[in-house]
């Protein structure tokens, strides 16, 4: 798409195969008059005539011309068919110079413009033109045999005539690149084969000769593969930039991932050793609680920790505190001991004499021999009778 220049568009009616409507005399509105090739008639003004009565519809027809005829701002252009011939004969013949040239030159990378200005350059279009004029003027001769070509025809495709009308497209397209040299560049399909190609079909139609649209074939074709091949080769190193920057990605988000496991570590840390931090302010604030407790009377204290550790001590002491059966027991069990002892305890008579003295007390020291025996046993019956459950078990 280019902004340099102004197109147009040219188009022309087939002629119908049966010969059974005149299509060109119905559109300009009569039997055209023979005009030079050169100098086409006007294209008809809308309103078109209606169409004439025929056995095919030539409703759809009537609006596709009216259709046309109205694209005033594309230039459209409605030409007899022999002038649409030659019109498409010569367009083939300019860009079988140009186009071939610049897809070869810098590889499709030169606009049109490129082939004024060089000597060399000028040479090609020379021998090009001089080549391209003998094939059409022979075939125009074979066209309207045996009779002669129209000599304004002739004028159109003479070798200096080539010459000038492919420099002055050149000059009017100079910033423009051709379809050719942009497939070219690109490796894609040219169109090489339809219009140089074409060329060389006419030639041999003829038997004349055609080495220069030859070998401009084979260049075009070989610049083509040579340039999808370098371009088969930078996609490839493109793919390898690719994958070595998705590697360094790949190393950058691991190296990402790494460090933020360090940081979630860290901060792990950290948390660990605040709650540590809290758990021994809570310590040294249980503690301080405790002794304040202790310290205080309990119709003082309103804190609800103070409270709460009160009510739990209250707790304990019950839990620890002797049931009263276990009161009861500990209470006959001392009973029973005293009774124990009074009954092993020597009996010392105040009023006997001291003869009898002597007597008493060998008496006395076997009943205390006997006695602290007695006792034994009894104080071991009842850790017995204690241990195995017979007065109760304290219950903590």
């Amino acid at each position: 798409m280019s902004n340099i220049g102004e197109g147009d568009i040219k188009w022309g009616l087939v002629q119908d195969p049966r010969n059974a409507v005149d299509l060109e005399s119905w559109a300009y509105g009569g039997k055209l008059p023979n005009t030079s090739i050169l100098s086409p008639p006007e294209t008809p003004a809308l309103p078109l005539p209606h169409p004439p009565p025929s056995s095919t519809d030539l409703a759809p027809m009537y609006k596709t011309l009216s259709a046309l005829l109205s694209l005033t701002s594309l230039n459209s252009t409605l030409l007899p068919i022999p002038h649409m011939h030659h019109t498409l004969l010569l367009k083939v013949a300019l860009n079988a110079t140009i186009n071939p040239l610049t897809a070869i030159i810098g590889a499709g990378s030169l606009p049109n413009g490129s082939l004024i200005g060089s000597s060399p350059s000028h040479r090609l279009i020379r021998m090009l033109s001089n080549e391209t004029s003998s094939i059409i003027t022979a075939y125009l001769e074979n066209l309207y045999a045996p009779n002669p070509p129209p000599s304004d025809a002739l004028r159109l495709y003479t070798r200096e005539a080539l010459i000038q009308r492919t420099l002055a497209l050149c000059r009017a397209t100079s910033g423009n690149t051709s379809s050719m040299a942009a497939d070219t560049k690109n490796a894609r399909m040219t169109e090489i084969d339809h219009i140089n190609g074409y060329l060389i079909q006419l030639a041999e139609r003829q038997n004349i000769p055609a080495p220069h649209h030859k070998m401009l074939r084979e260049m075009v074709k070989f610049t083509t593969e040579v340039t999808g091949l370098r371009k088969d080769t930078s996609l490839g190193t493109r793919t390898r930039l690719t994958r070595r920057k998705m590697e360094i990605d790949d190393r950058v988000r691991d190296s990402h991932s790494r460090r933020l496991m360090f940081e979630e570590a860290k901060l792990q840390k950290e948390h660990e050793r605040e709650t540590a931090r809290d758990r021994s302010r809570r310590r040294q604030g249980l503690s301080v609680k405790r002794r304040q407790l202790q310290d205080s009377p309990e119709e003082d204290v309103s804190d609800p920790i103070l409270i709460k550790a009160q009510k739990a001590g209250k707790r304990t002491e019950r839990k620890l505190a002797p049931s009263p059966v276990d009161s009861k027991a500990n209470e006959d069990m001392l009973a029973h001991l005293d009774e124990l002892a009074e009954s092993v305890r020597p009996m010392e008579d105040e009023d006997s004499s001291a003869s009898n003295r002597s007597d008493a007390s060998k008496i006395e020291e076997q009943a205390q021999i006997e006695g602290s025996e007695a006792e034994k046993e009894a104080i071991k019956a009842l850790e017995d009778r204690i241990l195995g459950g017979g007065f109760g078990k304290r219950r903590f």
